[in-house]
């Protein structure tokens, strides 16, 4: 495994490297860094990195999650609201009617 450490043998192993076809992504065991292997044609090197972004999820990921689900009236409450605030001065209103409710509850 070969490490990159400098910005000028991180462009030199970019360049060796025509297109990536292929990245391995291996997470620290202590969760201190991760490191990315880029690999295309016969060319491959390795960078270390402190945190990684995955912007693609992997299959079922959100299916697996329990996200909160809206029953009819919390639906038809937010829908009423995010009309209101779409309106011109509407946002004042929210705001308006949010202190209103707010130093009721404080009594």
């Amino acid at each position: 495994m070969s490490g990159v450490s400098d910005s000028r043998a991180l462009e030199s192993a970019a360049a060796r490297l025509d297109r990536c076809t292929e990245l391995a992504i291996e997470w620290a065991a202590d969760g201190a860094g991760v490191l990315l292997t880029l690999s295309g044609g016969s060319a491959a090197f390795t960078v270390g990195a402190a945190a990684a972004f995955l912007h693609e999820s992997p299959e079922g990921l959100y299916a697996a999650l329990q996200l909160p689900v809206f029953g009819g009236d919390a639906r038809r409450f937010w829908r009423r609201v995010f009309r209101l605030v779409r309106l011109p001065g509407g946002r004042f209103i929210v705001r308006f009617l949010a202190r209103r409710a707010r130093g009721r509850r404080a009594m």
